[in-house]
């Protein structure tokens, strides 16, 4: 041993001592709740851009097995001197990501064997290729000071596919070493990233956001890149997906889910089963918000997406996602909103996020909250899928008039050619009609029916999927309350996990009401048989309670397209 070595061998001794004996608060690492911290990749879900006939998003987390080392040996120096601590392992915490993509082909046998002609990394210096990202947030629980970092979200954007076409993928993530980054390629947060604050929709750079968004997104390092070592490769790691059937195919035949209030519980999982049981006929799945019930406390996603890793075809079906007000989690201390959802989804997106912070006390009022500063990224989107056009909205950002997700809806509205996407559907988490006694005169509900019900009306919108109620009702065709033939349907579908059981508002059902109920699990199934047909189905999964019967109440219905009513 030299004599260097000697020094460095003294003085671990000297800090482990001292972290020992010294008296201070205790620091918890998210890591050690974690029940598998060296998966090299894990929770793949896919989405799409917003022609899913020509494309997808693959997804997936990762995070390199030798930053727990660095973490245990951050969380001793905390216990010695916090600030300093903080100050010297924030080098671990800005390290650079390694680079991630996937292999894809029509043929499996190129996923198989590498085939670097298939290869597709996610390129820093191009978002339109993809983002990785990753985000930290305090945790506070039981008078203990949790510090989460997330592992590294990895989104990777395919375009120029074939529709309806089979395409097998895996997910890689590069072989480098992350102790490799530490001298000289850390990301630079000073730098150049001012273009991310700036799009179409204005608003230019936004200072406020500059270091939330700092510690939210990790850039990829691409010096002397070749081609990376594919890790954990074996049969189980290869998936595939289909591509929807063109735009302008009118009469083709297709069929998704729609869930709401999912959440991390048993009666989650046996409504994830029962769809797993319909899931070679099913495309897609829309999930109406109020996905994880994490409330903040961010292992609960990772939990979430453990749970959704055991169901196979999220790896196989895109998954569509809408904001509810559980996935606000503004944060006490920071005003920080949003930031779950934003980094571990990418949804068909318009534009770079825009993201306020929470400072009002009705911003942090599960009920209350409303108008939110939240534009672009996965806050509201579109996407097309064989003879449909599904738009995705959010309750809790600005939607009135003035604001720009209004006149995004409106030109959307506005530019959907009917006669090649003849089928309309709109998701917001938030019920415009609703016949249970929570929520109906929150400011959502109530502004939704005042600014956006006289567009769904005038553009014949078919169906208004909402979740927000913990519970199951679907409307007769219905315009400004008045039972009205050619107008939309709404749907709440919040009984997929959460729970069943929101009280009725009043005893008999309001006259625009086709069946309600409030103590059976659920999800909904749209399939989409041509042009003019549908057939819509409430499949049933479970009970309230198991002292319950089944109320024997189905709801089957194969409804003609309103926009054909004249």
């Amino acid at each position: 041993m030299n004599f260097e070595d000697y020094q460095m061998v003294l003085l671990l001794v000297i800090l482990l001592t001292t972290a020992v004996n010294y008296n201070c608060p205790t620091f918890v690492s998210a890591y050690e709740t974690q029940s598998e911290f060296c998966t090299t990749k894990r929770h793949v879900h896919l989405s799409s851009r917003i022609d899913a006939s020509t494309s997808i998003t693959i997804s997936f987390s990762s995070h390199p097995c030798d930053i727990r080392d660095h973490n245990q040996t951050r969380e001793r120096l905390m216990k010695n001197d916090n600030h300093n601590a903080e100050k010297q392992y924030s080098v671990y915490e800005d390290l650079e990501p390694k680079r991630g993509g996937v292999v894809l082909s029509t043929n499996r046998d190129d996923v198989v064997s590498d085939s670097h002609d298939h290869l597709i990394m996610i390129d820093k210096n191009d978002d339109t290729t993809g983002t990785i990202r990753r985000y930290n947030a305090t945790i506070i629980k039981k008078n203990q000071r949790i510090e989460y970092w997330s592992e590294y979200q990895y989104h990777v954007i395919v375009t120029g596919l074939k529709p309806n076409t089979k395409y097998y993928y895996k997910c890689i993530v590069e072989d480098i070493s992350l102790t490799s980054y530490i001298d000289g390629n850390i990301v630079d947060n000073d730098g150049d990233d001012d273009d991310y604050y700036n799009n179409d929709g204005g608003g230019g750079h936004n200072s406020a956001n500059e270091d939330y968004y700092r510690r939210r997104k990790a850039q990829i390092h691409t010096e002397n890149y070749t081609h990376p070592t594919i890790i954990d490769d074996d049969e189980d790691s290869i998936f595939s997906f289909i591509t929807s059937p063109p735009k302008n195919d009118k009469d083709s035949r297709i069929k998704f889910a729609v869930i709401g209030d999912l959440g991390v519980f048993e009666t989650s999982k046996e409504s994830l089963r029962s769809i797993k049981a319909y899931s070679d006929a099913i495309d897609f799945v829309i999930l109406a918000g109020d996905i994880s019930y994490a409330n903040g406390d961010h292992r609960i996603w990772d939990e979430f997406f453990d749970m959704i890793d055991e169901m196979r075809f999220f790896k196989e079906k895109p998954l569509y996602t809408a904001v509810g007000n559980h996935d606000v989690e503004s944060n006490a201390e920071t005003g920080e909103m949003f930031t779950s959802y934003e980094n571990r989804f990418l949804m068909p997106q318009l534009g770079k996020a825009q993201i306020g912070r929470a400072t009002m006390k009705s911003d942090f009022d599960l009920n209350k909250m409303y108008k939110l500063q939240y534009d672009y990224g996965n806050s509201y989107y579109s996407f097309s899928y064989g003879p449909s056009h599904n738009i995705v909205l959010n309750a809790f950002a600005d939607f009135t008039p003035s604001s720009r997700q209004y006149k995004w809806l409106v030109s959307e509205l506005r530019d959907i050619n009917r006669g090649s996407s003849p089928w309309l559907t709109i998701t917001v988490h938030c019920p415009m009609y609703n016949t249970f006694l929570q929520h109906s005169n929150d400011p959502q509900p109530v502004n939704l029916k005042l600014f956006l019900e006289p567009l769904f009306v005038k553009y014949k919108v078919n169906f208004i999927f909402s979740g927000h109620l913990h519970a199951y009702m679907r409307t007769k065709q219905v315009a400004f309350d008045v039972v009205t033939e050619g107008g939309p349907i709404h749907l709440i579908v919040g009984d997929s996990g959460r729970q069943a059981n929101a009280p009725f508002l009043k005893d008999e059902p309001e006259e625009w009401v086709h069946i309600r109920d409030h103590r059976t699990y659920g999800w909904s199934s749209i399939e989409f048989l041509n042009a003019t047909t549908a057939k819509y189905e409430w499949v049933q999964t479970g009970h309230n309670k198991e002292s319950e019967t089944p109320n024997n109440v189905s709801d089957v219905a194969f409804i003609y397209n309103q926009y054909y009513f004249r």
